[in-house]
Order: C-alpha cells, then structure tokens, then sequence
C-alpha cells in the first residue's frame, strides 16, 4: 500500500470519528437541555407523589407556552418550599431538644408551636400561588385533569373530610 492511499484512509478514519464525537457530545447536550426544561417536579403529598415536567407536557398536553409559565411557578414554589421546609425541620428539632429537657419550657414549646404554624401557612400559601399560576393557563379539559391530580394534597389521601367522618372512606391512617 502506497503513502497516498495510507494518507486517504486514515483521513477517512479521522473524519468518521469526529462525526460520532459531534454526534455524541450534540447528543448529550440535547438531552441535558431536556431534562432541564422538563426535568423539574413538584411533590404532591407526604407520600412522595411527584409530578413532573413532563407530566404536565405529556398527560395534560401543555404548549411551550405553558410549560414557560410552569417552569417559572414550579421554580418560586421550589425556592418557597424548600425555606419553609428547613424552617419547620429546625424547629421540629429545637422542640425536640426542649422536649428532652428535664425541665422542659412550655412557653419556648409553645413558641415554637406557633412558629411551625407560621412556616406551614408560608408553605400552603406558595402551594395555593403555584396552583392558581398553573390553573390560569389551563384549558378546561386540562384543568380537570390538573384539579385530579391534585386531589391528594388537598384532601387526606382522596377522602373528602366530610366522607371520613361519616363513614364512607373506611381507610384510616395513623
């Protein structure tokens, strides 16, 4: 094999495997940017039920638009609730410290109290915030869908206060 035809095929080589490392590193970058737009979730409830942005692309069929509009929610929630959440961790465990005490101060426990009750509002009203920034860009046929999947967060796991004290939901937990 003469030096031209070496040359020739070890260029060809060189071409083909910039073409798959362009390839691959476009590939991730897609993907990266992907997950970004989508990639953000919301939890629903204690158990850990979560939405994603793909839930809300997906299943209730938002439109770029709409996904702007939760992704800008979904980030303020995120900031909010990650706050308020640390907020009431720290206080839950300063109550237990006190609660440890041999003399422990019911009025430093009642503060506390009260300043975990401050938090949670902080948390259900930026809950309250995100929904209604969604519930605005919602079609009505979306909204239904929207509304249901919601459902667990404002009732005890389904169960309609009303239904538990009656008797119709026969699920209790402890």
């Amino acid at each position: 094999m003469n030096l031209q035809n070496r040359q020739r095929i070890l260029l060809w080589i060189i071409a083909v495997l910039v073409i798959f490392n362009i390839a691959t590193i476009s590939t991730i970058f897609y993907h990266k940017h992907t997950e970004n737009l989508e990639g953000e979730s919301v939890v629903l409830d204690n158990k850990g039920t979560v939405l994603k942005g793909k839930y809300f692309r997906h299943s209730l069929g938002f439109d770029n638009e709409q996904m702007d509009v939760f992704r800008n929610a979904n980030r303020a929630f995120k900031h909010s609730a990650r706050e308020s959440v640390q907020n009431i961790e720290s206080l839950k465990y300063q109550m237990f410290i006190e609660l440890q005490k041999a003399e422990s101060d019911t009025c430093k426990l009642d503060s506390i109290s009260t300043q975990i009750g401050v938090q949670h509002a902080e948390l259900k009203k930026s809950t309250c915030e995100f929904y209604l920034n969604i519930k605005k860009v919602c079609t009505p046929e979306q909204l239904k869908k929207f509304e249901s999947s919601f459902n667990s967060l404002f009732t005890n796991d389904g169960c309609k206060q009303g239904d538990r004290n009656h008797g119709k939901c026969t699920q209790e937990h402890n």
